[in-house]
């Protein structure tokens, strides 16, 4: 095992011209704003005012990160590079058990491809571990390596990287994974060719609760025909010892099937989440709201516990988030309005927070009439709240606006503090519609009315799930007014959100 240490000049300032404080966006708290030299992606706190930001557009032949405080103040940068390499795969950011921070990443240098850790210390000085293995067989594109290659950390220490080697590949259909596990110092302990049958996308790979091995989840084809994501559990050994099919078959077996699903291990419980789109067949004929956001909740044994609605409207395979906090809340970003373009209603935003039983204590809904906004990564605040990071775009000149924001808890749970910050906390949808006027809404305590456009109410109903369905059926096609409003232990009302919604 080698370590390399590269000891970097502390810079005040990140890449001349690519940093801009305080932006000129008015409500939502913006700490900072990049142009297009910069995407932030994958964050963490290093402290409880210190955040370390990586770019997710650094060229292939580098490796750039940030330091800055939660208000946006830039404290350092650094930067890595190796002549003549490629570094292929960068992992999020992880934390080792001596406490340090870094990441996984592939290199490669001709043909021959390398994986490594780097650890970011306090003062952003980069170590480098080098992981016993080099391979030639390393799928050099960059699409499928983001979503074929993985690497976690176990209970022990030791670290199991994932990828498809070259032999095992063909036109999407791959017939293999080969495993690798290392000691804490880099010496690698275990290798195999894994699961040699075919699959479609390598979902995820997470330590396990219970033991020293870790957890597997694979969308595949089964032998009878249908495509299926599968969890298997392996032991300290890489050997499967557990298999469980369909193990998201209590809610719709086509989630995630897109394979941009994120599968994470809570570090305090120990249990599975998952965030992924599903398909819609109640709704197909709305476009705009032909997929929505579905996380669930599995124990150690892939068993679907419980499940809860993100956003809704046409969502994609990018931009779905979760992260943990250590009193088991949990906060959840998705994308909406995703329509493959820059169009005045593309590109918006969702942030949920849960508890540990996926009780939402929080919803609210981004649409910036300005930018553009495409959900890269969410971070928890150790003060509470959390920063999210988001690839901007002004919607009239295209100018590339990238942007970490923070939200606070208030943002999240007081309706005049939301709204002050551009959110809103209860949607109305399909719009234009049928049948049915769903109102997507977190807020407790509340209800919701309808009225006619002469202001005669013709409909109330309490709201007790995060969705409320009404019966449109015998309305008469036109315009209708809908209200949320929000009862308190005081007995005073507040009218929390309102719109219009057409009936065809």
């Amino acid at each position: 095992m080698k370590t390399t240490r590269i000891y970097t000049l502390i810079a005040l300032l990140l890449m001349a011209g690519g940093v801009t404080m305080q932006a000129q966006e008015p409500e939502l708290e913006e700490i900072i704003q990049f142009d297009e030299s910069f995407l932030p992606r994958n964050m963490c706190y290093v402290n409880d005012e210190d955040v370390l930001v990586m770019d997710e557009r650094s060229s292939p032949q580098s490796i750039s990160l940030l330091k800055l405080k939660d208000d946006g103040t830039v404290i350092a940068s650094a930067h890595y590079s190796e002549t003549n390499a490629h570094y292929n795969y960068r992992s999020e950011f992880m934390l080792r058990q001596d406490g340090t921070i870094g990441f996984f990443y592939s290199k490669t240098f001709g043909s021959t491809s390398t994986f490594h850790f780097m650890t970011v210390d306090e003062d952003m000085t980069l170590s480098v571990q080098d992981l016993e293995w080099e391979c030639d067989d390393f799928v050099l594109y960059d699409f499928w390596e983001a979503r074929m290659t993985s690497a976690t950390i176990l209970k022990d220490g030791s670290m199991v990287i994932s990828y498809i080697p070259e032999s095992l590949w063909n036109l999407g259909n791959v017939m293999g994974v080969r495993l690798l596990k290392f000691d804490t110092e880099g010496a690698l302990l275990q290798e195999k060719i894994w699961h040699n049958s075919q699959f479609y996308y390598f979902c995820g790979m997470v330590p396990a609760a219970d033991s020293l091995g870790c957890r597997i989840m694979l969308y595949e084809k089964t032998p009878e025909g249908p495509c299926y994501v599968n969890g298997y559990h392996l032991d300290g050994d890489l050997n499967t010892v557990y298999m469980k099919t369909n193990i998201n078959n209590k809610t719709y077996p086509i989630m995630i099937s897109d394979g941009g699903g994120r599968y994470r291990a809570n570090p305090y419980n120990g249990k599975l989440y998952a965030i992924g789109s599903v398909s819609c067949p109640a709704i197909n004929q709305q476009p705009e709201i032909s997929k929505e956001i579905l996380m669930i909740m599995f124990d150690t044994a892939f068993v679907e516990q419980e499940d809860v609605w993100g956003a809704h409207r046409r969502v994609t395979s990018e931009g779905r988030e979760i992260v943990f906090c250590p009193n088991g809340d949990i906060y959840f970003l998705g994308e909406m309005d995703w329509y493959l373009g820059m169009g005045p209603l593309d590109a918006n935003f969702y942030v949920a927070w849960l508890d540990e039983s996926m009780n939402k204590k929080g919803e609210i809904y981004y649409h910036n009439e300005q930018r553009g906004l495409c959900p890269r990564k969410i971070c928890a605040c150790p003060q509470g709240g959390c920063l999210v990071s988001l690839e901007g775009w002004d919607r009239i000149t295209y100018a590339e606006e990238n942007v970490i924001y923070k939200i606070s808890k208030g943002v999240l749970t007081d309706i005049e503090e939301a709204h002050d910050a551009g959110f809103v906390m209860a949607v109305a949808y399909p719009n234009p519609g049928k049948e049915v006027l769903n109102i997507r809404t977190g807020l407790q305590d509340a209800w919701v009315e309808v009225y006619d456009l002469n202001g005669r109410m013709i409909y109330r109903q309490e709201i007790t799930e995060n969705d409320t369905a009404i019966n449109a059926t015998n309305w008469t096609n036109g315009t209708y007014v809908w209200k949320v409003f929000v009862g308190t232990s005081t007995g005073s009302v507040t009218e929390a959100e309102s719109g219009k919604w057409i009936k065809q």
